[in-house]
């Protein structure tokens, strides 16, 4: 396995008769997926799925290259955008889903150079 898996063993002794357990530790979440080495990253990672290993997605096992590697895919910002060249029916009714829901705003706010209005009509300055 990658990484190592280093089970930790108790024993416990009771009327004559040795009682062994081994605990599995969770692999730290910068080390994960922990794969079969034999079959790789991709076709050896697994998920427990109540009494089943069930094989990780492809999308799985990317999801956690990415956090280790601190990608942010949706959020990347593109420079050659302009306000002007956007869909303004589009970017109003986000506009207002926003102010409806509260959720988008702040983060839209904090990683745009667009200022949004409380007005809906008025949603946009450039």
């Amino acid at each position: 396995m990658t990484p190592v898996v280093r089970p930790v063993f108790a024993m416990y002794e009771e009327e004559g008769k040795v009682f062994v357990s081994a605990e599995i530790p969770p692999v730290d979440i910068t080390e994960r997926p922990c794969f079969k080495t034999a079959k790789g990253r991709m076709q050896g990672s697994y998920i427990r799925v109540s009494d089943a290993n069930m094989l990780m997605t492809g999308y799985a096992v990317y999801r956690y290259e990415a956090f280790r590697k601190k990608h942010r895919d949706g959020i990347r910002p593109v420079e050659q955008v302009r306000v002007q060249g956007l869909d303004q029916d589009r970017l109003l009714s986000m506009s207002c889903n926003a102010n409806r829901t509260g959720r988008i705003l702040q983060r839209w706010n904090s990683h745009s150079c667009m200022i949004w209005s409380a007005s809906p009509k008025t949603a946009l300055s450039p």
